[in-house]
């Protein structure tokens, strides 16, 4: 019978898929939710093992160390108050203290069912729990340790000597491993050979998928950061557009009042006035100038200067010719 309901991953998939934790504050905030959540799933581990030894006790009267038991659940309580409070002023800590607490929490629970049933226990399958919560919300190197130290754990649970009550239910008459028949040893070494092959192929995969959806979100945000790139020179280009067509207007009036004050001032020769017939000459090479570079910003920006041409038919044009005139 089992007093362990250890589920550290039955709804944390979503909790944040952030393998690279490091200490400033923008990448640190998947590490500290991911590690606030598994924070909440000790609570929930905690209530739902009490409840299960209080069944053992009173309903099923079945005879455990219950005071060692209540050891290790005490021991939980304390250590989640613990991690609770470093979390809070050490956010930095958040991903060593995530694999911390993944590696803790597999020891509390072979201590568990080491004294509740041993390798007979049914709940020893929760071992999966904590290789997929890992697997998927801490580093493949990290994945892999976590994956080798559970199998170790498991594996543990043959080794140890049994420390077991008699008249325990999970536990055949005279409740020693060693006494059980052959068929049923082999039974439960197949689960944990079963449950290593499993362990390692969810390690894998999900690692293979991490690596995978990583470098599919680094070309999706460098797409992005082209694209962004693009529309701001867009931008820029129908703003030089923009700047070439408004400027074009006053720059045309200006050279028209140049081009006729030098021309006033030719005709008389610049009597009077040399000095500003070089400075009329000056101003409408200078209005040619800006209108050259104007030119060129609009033709890069993919537009022309003046009005878009139209097309029209020499019909059209005579009669439009015709009609400006009164």
């Amino acid at each position: 019978m089992l007093l362990t309901a250890r589920k550290e991953g039955t709804t944390v998939h979503t909790a944040i898929r952030q393998n690279n934790f490091s200490g400033d504050d923008t990448q640190t905030a998947p590490a500290r939710i991911a590690f606030t959540w598994l924070l909440h799933l000790r609570w929930g581990a905690v209530a739902a093992q009490v409840l299960l030894v209080l069944i053992a006790l009173f309903f099923l009267e079945i005879s455990l160390p219950y005071r060692i038991i209540s050891g290790i659940l005490t021991f939980e309580i304390l250590s989640n108050f613990l991690f609770g409070f470093l979390i809070r002023k050490k956010t930095a800590m958040a991903d060593r203290l995530f694999a911390l607490v993944m590696f803790l929490d597999t020891a509390l629970l072979t201590g568990l069912i080491y004294y509740s049933g041993g390798p007979m226990n049914p709940f020893t399958f929760l071992y999966l729990v904590h290789i997929t919560l890992g697997a998927i919300l801490m580093p493949p190197g990290w994945s892999w340790s976590l994956a080798i130290f559970t199998t170790g754990c498991y594996a543990s649970l043959f080794v140890l000597p049994a420390e077991v009550s008699m008249n325990q239910p999970c536990h055949p008459e005279p409740a020693m491993l060693h006494t059980l028949s052959d068929p049923m040893k082999i039974h439960l070494q197949g689960m944990w050979v079963a449950f290593a092959v499993a362990a390692f192929f969810i390690v894998f995969f999900v690692s293979r998928i991490q690596t995978a959806l990583a470098r599919n979100q680094k070309i999706l945000t460098d797409l992005q950061e082209e694209k962004t790139k693009s529309e701001r020179m867009a931008s820029l280009a129908t703003l030089a557009a923009g700047a070439a067509h408004e400027f074009s207007t006053p720059l045309s009036t200006i050279a028209v009042a140049a081009g006729e004050m030098l021309h006033v001032l030719k005709k008389n020769n610049g009597s009077g006035f040399p000095e500003l017939l070089a400075d009329v000459t000056l101003i409408r090479d200078q209005v040619t100038r800006c209108k050259d570079i104007l030119f060129h910003l609009a033709a890069d920006a993919g537009d022309q200067m003046g009005e878009a041409f139209t097309e029209f038919s020499m019909d059209e044009l005579m009669e439009n010719l015709l009609n400006s005139f009164p």
